[in-house]
């Protein structure tokens, strides 16, 4: 691969990775897509920043779950599920005080909604990590 296709692949990695630590907190915008393309394109180009994103304290497990099919902690899942009706609400409350069409206000509402339940319903369905006597287990 060229230096400037590393470059490319790189930049393009990281702009990758700031939308999707993004879609992290707004619900419409979607975070694994983006971090798994990161990934990739951190895979072809960096290997220190590869590395940085799958040993992420955060990132990493969310990331690694998609990958290699390990279970999520159950901490990440708390703050996954946390951030993502963080996301709901604000959008939902930005819309209640600056729209005023009640209709508008409600279809807005009911989307935010629908995206919140169907994610958490996704989250509460991948599987957790099992502590088993300080040692964890799959």
């Amino acid at each position: 691969m060229s230096v400037v296709s590393k470059m490319v692949s790189m930049a393009v990695g990281l702009l990758s990775l700031a939308i999707g630590v993004t879609g992290l907190f707004f619900p419409i915008l979607p975070a694994t897509p983006f971090l798994l393309a990161a990934t990739f394109l951190f895979a072809r180009s960096s290997e220190k920043l590869h590395t940085w994103l799958l040993s992420h304290g955060f990132l990493g497990p969310y990331i690694s779950g998609f990958l290699y099919g390990t279970p999520m902690p159950a901490r990440v899942k708390r703050i996954a599920l946390a951030l993502l009706w963080i996301g709901v609400v604000i959008p939902g409350a930005a819309v209640w005080f600056q729209v005023s069409s009640v209709r508008l206000v409600a279809m807005a509402w009911m989307l935010l909604l629908a995206v919140g339940v169907g994610f958490s319903v996704y989250l509460m369905r991948l599987p957790v990590e099992v502590k088993v006597e300080g040692h964890e287990a799959a």
